[in-house]
């Protein structure tokens, strides 16, 4: 298991299993990579403040030095997130 956690955050309009990620499951788990990809609330009316909840939530989840990587949108709630420290 990886020494770190990667937190994907999807796009607008997006999920977990749309997109690059059902591609992308495959290798992060041959490689033994520690990940998730959160189902953001919201639909197609997301609200920043619910996105960065969630990122905070799967944060708290593990001890693990955390990579955060965002798509779209999901790299807006990122910044976000990281601005209120």
């Amino acid at each position: 298991m990886s020494p770190y956690r990667v937190i994907f955050v999807h796009g607008y309009t997006a999920t977990p299993d749309c997109d690059w990620y059902p591609s992308l499951r495959p290798m992060l788990d041959n490689a033994h990579i520690d990940y998730v990809i959160p189902q953001l609330p919201g639909d197609e009316h997301p609200h920043a403040v619910d996105w960065i909840r969630s990122i905070h939530v799967e944060i708290q989840k593990t001890k693990k030095p955390i990579v955060l990587v965002g798509h779209s949108l999901g790299t807006r709630a990122i910044l976000l997130y990281l601005e209120r420290g």
